[in-house]
């Protein structure tokens, strides 16, 4: 067949099988490029995926981390017991370090959850509030609020007010109305028992030299 063809017939025989190889070439090559491309892509992805799960896996070691130092001796279990041993420690605080107390409120509770990804709401613990009301003399405010900071506990002073009273039928000259706002955590899980006389912490000053710090500022004066 091909030699009854004309020289240009076989010539463009040849040109159109070359240009259907091309073609088929080209064809091949795009569609490995996209199989390549989307190869990437996926792996692109799964990378970071891989990334995302290590980042979320070492946040969740730190905050574990993190947690465990809460629930060491910090903290006590969210039970009704262990809040009346702690009002008896405050209040017992309060009168050893001279003060008079006007009035305790009673605790108020607000119970705080985490929620995960599913949805699900897992209970932490319960902050309470407490409300003292108090007289006595700045050195004695000092000498509670001293002793209150030296204790192990997930409480703090939230808001002191001082006000400074006149000489009157129940009230010495010098002493001072002194309502104390505190804040106190307790975690579900933490220890059973608490133990409020050896948790002693090292603060950065001796309570004299707190006293010589905080009196020598003059609060009250203009």
């Amino acid at each position: 067949m091909f030699d009854n063809m004309k020289k240009s017939e076989k010539l463009l025989a040849g040109a159109v099988g070359l240009m259907l190889f091309a073609a088929a070439v080209t064809f091949g090559f795009l569609d490995f490029f996209k199989q390549f491309k989307d190869n990437k892509t996926q792996l692109a992805g799964l990378e970071k995926r891989i990334d995302d799960e290590e980042f979320r896996l070492l946040l969740a070691l730190e905050g574990g981390d993190r947690l465990g130092l809460f629930y060491e001796p910090n903290s006590f279990p969210t039970d009704e017991n262990e809040i009346t041993a702690y009002q008896d420690w405050l209040e017992q605080t309060v009168r050893d370090s001279g003060l008079r107390i006007g009035h305790i409120g009673e605790p108020s509770e607000n119970r705080f959850t985490f929620t995960t990804d599913n949805r699900t709401v897992h209970p932490i613990g319960t902050k309470y509030s407490i409300t003292i009301n108090s007289f006595g003399t700045l050195n004695e405010i000092i000498e509670f609020c001293f002793k209150f900071e030296n204790i192990e506990l997930l409480h703090r002073i939230k808001d002191l007010t001082l006000q400074p009273m006149n000489a009157g039928k129940n009230v010495n000259s010098g002493e001072v109305k002194a309502t104390f706002k505190i804040e106190l955590l307790a975690l579900k899980n933490a220890e059973e028992t608490r133990d409020y006389t050896n948790q002693d912490r090292k603060l950065a000053m001796s309570l004299d030299d707190y006293k010589t710090s905080i009196i020598a500022r003059n609060i009250f004066g203009p």
